[in-house]
């Protein structure tokens, strides 16, 4: 299996990050009392879950199913007041998205004199990620002044630019707070900016809260102070002891909750959301398989992610929803019925589409 994204959990010291990453990855990990730049991450590579692969694997007979992927990162805990450790941010920067792991009640040195609030939290953590991006943007401005001096247009409209970042990360304002234009989404991601990454908050809230986790103490008001950045409550203890049952078993636990579903399906739903992915499904005898893409991504563009000679050989993408295709209950039925649409090299691939692709090599 391919990984098509990672996502980091980050966070201060014992907030939960550990135990949220088994929730999601059903690993086992040791829970430690590390801090910053004290050990390795943990990783694990999982399955998206994706209910439509298993109707599609019927449905063809299919000898195997592949799932696209995703790898959770669980990124060593940060010291209040201490600044990030250079393995954090090393871990940090390559990650797609991020994760803020947050518990009520929780101390944090140098953040506060007492217990921090998940506000507080959020709030420091945000300084801590925004000086670290300002040290990698004057770094960067310190570069560009030779060739600033020298005329150069490109280098003067990067220190334009680099300019106003530097403003607002000084003012503790994130980069993703801003409207970034396509060249500078580009430059933030070059520069591997932590502010600039997609961004949620975990509330990992008390066992007695499993079957209402959002109805955890200060979860309603993190909301409202840090909104549009979207937060989710879990009951990270008891959703790693789920992690660690059957998938049956865990699942049938699991429908007891309010949620009704597992902690690694929702927050990986809401990390495509947040990176603004869609997923295609290819279907045959040999195989149903799960791709993963940019929202917007044309159907040759999809075509050369299964393979480059099936882009540049592209005829046309014969297509059909899945929702479509399973009211049809078969193939023959949705042509029948009109649902089976061949599209060409500029369709948008919209999620759930069931695509085979006609080519020529």
């Amino acid at each position: 299996m391919s990984v098509s994204l990672e996502i980091g959990l980050v966070g201060w010291p014992k907030a939960g990050k550990t135990t949220i990453f088994n929730a999601l990855t059903g690993a086992g990990a040791p829970v430690t009392d590390y801090l910053a730049a004290s050990a390795p991450p943990n990783l694990a590579v999982v399955a998206v879950p994706d209910e439509r692969l298993k109707w599609l694997q019927e449905l063809y007979r299919a000898k195997r199913v592949v799932p696209t992927t995703i790898k959770f990162v669980d990124i060593a805990g940060v010291a209040g007041g201490g600044g990030i450790g250079r393995s954090v941010l090393a871990a940090a920067r390559e990650a797609d998205a991020l994760v803020q792991v947050v518990r009520e009640g929780l101390a944090v040195p140098g953040l506060t004199g007492g217990n921090s609030g998940l506000c507080d939290q959020v709030r420091g953590f945000n300084v801590e990620m925004c000086l670290a991006d300002l040290e990698l943007v004057e770094k960067r401005l310190e570069r560009l002044q030779k060739a600033v001096k020298g005329g150069d247009r490109t280098s003067r409209e990067e220190k334009e630019l680099l300019d106003s970042w530097q403003e607002s990360l000084s003012d503790g304002l994130p980069l993703r707070a801003l409207a970034l234009t396509p060249a500078g989404a580009r430059l933030a991601g070059g520069l591997k900016l932590l502010t600039a990454k997609p961004f949620m908050v975990v509330v990992n809230t008390d066992e007695q809260y499993a079957t209402q986790p959002e109805q955890a103490p200060g979860v309603a008001k993190l909301a409202a102070a840090v909104a549009p950045v979207p937060v989710m409550a879990i009951a990270g203890k008891i959703e790693a002891e789920l992690a660690e049952l059957p998938a049956s078993e865990a699942d049938e636990l699991a429908a007891v909750f309010a949620t009704g579903e597992r902690a690694a399906g929702r927050i990986i739903r809401q990390s495509y959301r947040l990176l603004d992915l869609v997923t295609f499904l290819t279907a045959g005898e040999p195989e149903v398989r799960a791709w993963t893409v940019r929202n917007g991504t044309k159907a040759q563009q999809a075509a050369g992610k299964i393979h480059s000679d099936i882009g540049r050989g592209f005829i046309r993408a014969e297509t059909v929803a899945f929702a479509d295709l399973r009211a049809a209950g078969t193939m023959a039925v949705a042509r029948e019925r009109g649902l089976v649409r061949l599209e060409g090299k500029e369709y948008i691939v919209q999620d759930g589409d069931v695509i085979h692709f006609r080519f020529n090599v």
